[in-house]
């Protein structure tokens, strides 16, 4: 009776230190304002190395099963004639704007 007692605990434990974190986002040129399509968006989180790209419209979102603590989701964002620009998943938000610079 203990060892399924401790088995159920155990198994609790291990399941709430289970998370899914999705971070959705617009990018953007940051001086004209216009949604950039097929920008690379990769995740860096450890373990959940993840490439997407962004859509027409500049569109995209990444989900990431995280372990103990649900750490935010880091992404490298690339696109020919910008700088990368790397950023967390902002504090109790899904979605957001994020705006790259043209390279000079």
């Amino acid at each position: 009776m203990k060892k399924i007692i401790l088995l159920i605990l155990c198994t609790g434990f291990l399941t709430s230190c289970s998370c899914l974190r999705v971070f959705r986002g617009i990018v953007i040129d940051e001086q004209s304002r216009i949604p950039l399509q097929k920008a690379k968006v990769s995740v860096l989180n450890k373990g959940h190395e993840l490439l997407v790209e962004t859509d027409s419209i500049g569109n995209f979102e990444v989900y990431v099963r995280n372990g103990y603590g649900c750490p935010r989701i880091k992404v490298a964002i690339e696109k020919d004639g910008y700088q990368i620009l790397e950023t967390k998943q902002p504090k109790n938000q899904e979605a957001t704007i994020l705006e790259m610079k043209p390279l000079k």
